[in-house]
This record gives C-alpha cells, sequence and structure tokens, in this order.
C-alpha cells in the first residue's frame, strides 16, 4: 500500500510515546540498585519514596542524585502525557482528521464541542 497523505500514520507515534514514557524509569533501575541494595525490600514496597532517599544519602554522589531525580521526572512527565497523547490520536483518526485538514473545518468542530 503506498503511503499518501490518507494513510493514518499517527497511529505509529504511540508505540513512540509509550517508549518515551517508560524509558527513564527502565533507565532508572541501575542507578536504583547500586543505591538502594542495602535495603532491598524497601526498595521493593515503597518505590516512589527512592526519589528522596537517594538524595539523603551520604554515599551517593550528588550527580547521581539529581539524574535519578530527573529521570523520576522524565517518566513522570511522560505518564501525565501518554493519555492525552492517545486520546488525541484516537479522536483525530475517530474525526477523520487528516493532515489536509483546514481551519475553517476545525473552527466549526470546536464550535459543535
Amino acid at each position: 500500500m503506498p503511503i499518501t497523505l490518507d494513510t493514518p500514520l499517527a497511529l505509529y507515534s504511540i508505540p513512540a510515546i509509550w517508549y518515551t514514557a517508560f524509558y527513564p524509569v527502565n533507565a532508572k533501575v541501575p542507578y536504583s540498585a547500586d543505591v538502594l541494595c542495602t535495603d532491598m525490600l524497601s526498595h521493593i514496597l515503597k518505590p516512589r519514596a527512592n526519589t528522596g532517599r537517594v538524595k539523603e544519602l551520604p554515599f551517593v554522589d550528588t550527580k547521581v542524585a539529581e539524574r535519578y531525580a530527573r529521570l523520576d521526572g522524565a517518566h513522570e512527565n511522560g505518564m501525565e502525557n501518554l493519555p492525552l497523547w492517545i486520546g488525541a490520536i484516537v479522536r483525530s483518526i475517530i474525526l477523520e482528521i487528516r493532515p489536509t485538514f483546514d481551519r475553517s473545518k476545525g473552527i466549526s468542530l470546536q464550535a459543535t464541542w
């Protein structure tokens, strides 16, 4: 099938956005295993408390703690945006909004919502 302007390529962006939402938490695992290996049960039972605990540990370098916090924040941002992205893609496919969509149709659709 040839790819034209009417091909719904936006569906392929959903796995890409999903990957960007879950990559930071998987990249954070090696840091948490190295840093929090002394208290692994607490690491498993309370994973959301680890970001604050890493900053307080005396043997953790500040760069590692800052990277750990950034990865945690990136994961949270990705998880907040994932349902909005999927909803926008699904809505655009249901409403048959194409890349050739003009502004007059957009204004009329906004008025009906």
